[in-house]
């Protein structure tokens, strides 16, 4: 299918890695996709000349600074040409924004000012706000930059 992508002038790919933690991608965002698809993915648009970007999110519930530390090393294995960093906000009244809602990360009321932004909503103890800020402005450091 990659093949044929770039026999149709396919230039550029994006791909919603989400996180480098296993266990952030399966048990908070519910997203069942092995380590190994996703390399193998970033590979085979390498291998035909595609332009990959990885759209990545820190700050998820229960995220911890070593979470998106591991994200950081997970994006240098998939050598993708381009990240898309961006601080996680739940919208109203999805699984997401229940389970914050229950765990007190945010209080329950609409917020109408979220969007993908440099700033947590999230008030959790494990994870600052100001620790996502940080991480967030080095995400790219981290990953291009560091051996």
């Amino acid at each position: 299918k990659v093949k044929k992508l770039k026999e149709i002038g396919c230039a550029t790919i994006g791909i919603g890695v989400e996180s480098g933690s296993r266990k952030i991608r399966e048990d908070v965002l519910n997203k069942r996709v092995p380590d190994s698809v996703l390399i193998d993915a970033f590979d085979l648009c390498n291998r035909y000349k595609i332009r990959t970007t990885a759209y990545v999110m820190m700050g998820l519930p229960f995220e911890t600074e070593q979470d998106i530390l591991a994200t950081a090393n997970f994006c240098k294995k998939l050598k993708t040409e381009s990240i898309v960093p961006s601080i996680f906000a739940p919208y109203h009244n999805t699984k997401l924004w229940e389970v914050c809602v229950k765990n007190g990360f945010i209080e329950e009321k609409y917020y109408d000012n979220i969007s993908i932004n440099s700033s947590s909503i999230l008030n959790m103890p494990q994870l600052s706000r100001e620790k996502i800020e940080e991480l967030y402005y080095k995400f790219n450091d981290l990953v291009y930059k560091n051996p």
